[in-house]
């Protein structure tokens, strides 16, 4: 009979608050035996180790699928911080039923930081699987900052010949490198040339910054074998994040290309997990599962690709395009020269921060009420729910930011009365405690705003962008184009543009609002937010490709402005509610037939192009039931 590690048998100690603080969440069952066969499948493994292992549910199915296949010499080491956690892990593994006659099974179970075991204590491994903390090691509540820093003067000696090399790759050894990559540096040293890696981890080193280094490290270390991540399922519903499984093998000489398989296969679930695997308690259940992981196909609910082995996909900051989006977006993307970088085409900045919104930002009543002087108040869009349309005008905006440039000496010299009495008011507040400050502190000391010039109370005037870009996303896509003086709050970037005369500002806005665009937002946004939310940081927005202006002739952009001033008289609803109204059907054809057509070739036919819009406005809706069915996944189970 298999035993399996249920919700009752888990640490009494770690309970959900602390489980949180510390990045941990436990492995379903049925997501470590899906990763076990998928990790054995070149060879049976004799020494397993699972790091962070709390109560040893990798090493206990580890010693099940060894019963199963009569394994004869079978060794499980487990590393694990946690006390009551590690006790429970040695109960697990003394069941009765997880030993054969025939199986010699020795465990090692330690108490300890994995990140501080050797080769020398440990030896080396032919399998590594475990499910690392999701947490950076800045805010580890369990090393302190001296353990921090001699960690990353550790790995930076160790691998001081590959910095050398490869001088960008310092940034993954910096104390804010989110845990789970020193896991997978650590694990490195300790597999045995053409061992197996196995980590369930965040999906943020895929489409991130940080992400390009971790990618080249993986890559220059590892044959890839599987990417593997759920469109149905949340393995860890406590979690705020969007997991993946890495299964790769340790490159006998780093840097040379290995992989004499099928390449990296890329697998999306469409069903859960405990859906798709052999019922647990059938006779032969681990034959019957690893029988299957051969056998993957969209029938039965796995969605397999193989991904090129080659380093350029790797490093874009664009891997999810590779990942996720349908082949004609691929492929439009894979013609480089039809894309320019939004940072190429104008500034990015980074959101307003006032300090202290409850003084600085103002309802047109409590404008009013203090009789604030005009010349202080500029009109500002703080939220996308309060975006109509995708023209934003100030006369819509009905809140304010107090913008004051004199001290209070020079506002009484000049009669502003209104502005002096509302600063006045706001000496006399105090901030609450929170998070560092620890006592309730007046406004005017509060450490974001003291050291304002020429006072506490002066924000800096900045001037009106061309564009707004929303920094989250949930089921509209826009760029929003501004027109007269008004200022964005942290929902937006700003984009001023380089050069708006040869770039018009509502040209960008056309080919940004385009269904192409809206595809490419919906595939490389972070679903970081926990309830399907899709983010973007500036350094994102920098590197989001924009169909070249290029592409277009001086009447074809005259038509795409027009065709986007059309497509603003329209309400900025859900996706799903306006991708087939005209005005967005006309400016996609004109987006797209530049996009479509090629030098010495005939022109593309409306059908063509009509074509590839419906095949682009699919895999958005698509896209978007997804991140609808994992949110509702994520609601069910709190």
């Amino acid at each position: 009979m298999e035993t399996t590690v249920t919700s009752e048998m888990k640490p009494s100690l770690t309970n959900r608050q602390a489980r949180l603080a510390q990045g941990q969440f436990y492995t379903p069952s049925a997501l470590c035996d899906f990763m076990l066969a998928l990790a054995s499948q070149e060879a049976p493994p004799q020494r397993i180790l699972e790091p962070a292992c709390g109560a040893g549910i990798f090493l206990e199915r580890a010693a099940a699928l060894a019963r199963e296949f009569n394994h004869t010499n079978l060794q499980l080491v487990g590393i694990e911080q946690n006390p009551a956690a590690l006790e429970m892990a040695k109960k697990h593994l003394a069941v009765r039923e997880l030993h054969a006659a025939s199986m010699d099974l020795r465990q090692d179970l330690r108490q300890g930081d994995f990140l501080t075991f050797t080769p020398e204590i440990l030896g080396n491994f032919d399998l590594i699987i475990g499910n690392p903390p999701y947490i950076r090691p800045e805010i580890n509540t369990g090393a302190t900052s001296r353990d921090k820093n001699n960690r990353s003067i550790v790995y930076r000696y160790l691998f001081q010949d590959y910095l050398e090399e490869f001088p960008n790759q310092a940034k993954l050894f910096s104390q804010k490198a989110d845990l789970y990559q020193w896991f997978f540096i650590h694990a490195y040293g300790l597999l045995q040339p053409a061992g197996i890696l196995a980590f369930v981890v965040s999906n943020s080193w895929l489409d991130s910054v940080f992400g390009q280094y971790f990618r080249h490290f993986l890559w220059h270390h590892f044959d890839w074998l599987y990417l593997v991540e759920s469109a149905c399922e949340r393995w860890f519903p406590d979690a705020a994040i969007h997991p993946v499984i890495v299964i790769l093998r340790k490159k006998e000489i780093p840097g040379k290309n290995t992989n004499n398989g099928p390449g990296c296969q890329w697998i999306r679930l469409h069903r859960p997990l405990p859906q798709l695997l052999p019922p647990v308690h059938q006779p032969n259940y681990w034959q019957a599962l690893t029988t299957q992981v051969q056998n993957l196909s969209p029938q039965t609910g796995f969605h397999r690709q193989l991904l090129p082995t080659d380093l350029p996909w790797m490093q874009s900051m664009h891997c999810n395009l590779y990942l996720r989006a349908p082949k004609p977006l691929q492929e439009l993307y894979g013609q480089y020269q039809l894309w320019k970088p939004l940072g190429a085409l104008g500034t990015i900045r980074y959101p307003l921060k006032t300090g202290i919104n409850q003084f600085f930002y103002l309802s047109a009543e409590q404008a009013a009420k203090w009789r604030i002087e005009p010349e202080f108040l500029i009109p500002v869009m703080r939220s996308s729910k309060k975006l109509k349309r995708l023209i934003v005008r100030p006369e819509a905006l009905n809140e304010f930011l107090f913008c004051c440039p004199y001290r209070k000496a020079e506002l009484e010299r000049l009669g502003k009365h209104g502005a002096l009495a509302y600063i006045q008011w706001g000496e006399r507040q105090t901030a609450r405690p929170r998070q560092k400050r620890t006592t309730a502190t007046p406004w005017p000391q509060v450490t974001s705003v003291q050291h304002n010039q020429p006072a506490w109370h002066a924000q800096k005037k900045l001037p009106t962008a061309h564009l707004l870009c929303s920094r989250f996303i949930d089921q509209r896509f826009f760029f929003a184009l501004c027109q007269g003086e008004f200022i964005e709050d942290q929902t937006f970037y700003g984009l001023t543009l380089h050069n708006p005369s040869q770039h018009p500002p509502a040209l960008i806005a056309a080919l940004l609002n385009s269904t192409v665009c809206c595809a490419l937002l919906a595939f490389l946004g972070r679903a970081s937010l926990g309830e399907g939310v899709l983010q973007f940081a500036r350094c994102d927005l920098d590197q989001f490709p924009v169909p070249n202006p290029a592409l277009y002739s001086s009447s074809e952009q005259s038509a795409l402005m027009a065709a986007f001033q059309a497509l603003a008289q329209i309400p900025v609803e859900s996706w799903a509610a306006t991708w087939n109204h005209p005005a967005r059907v006309h400016l996609d054809h004109l987006v797209l037939r530049g996009l479509l057509a090629k030098k010495g070739q005939p022109a593309p036919t409306e059908d063509d192009v009509e074509r590839l819009r419906q095949e682009l406005a699919q895999s958005i809706l698509q896209r978007l039931s997804e991140r609808q069915q994992m949110a509702r996944n994520r609601s069910a189970n709190n």
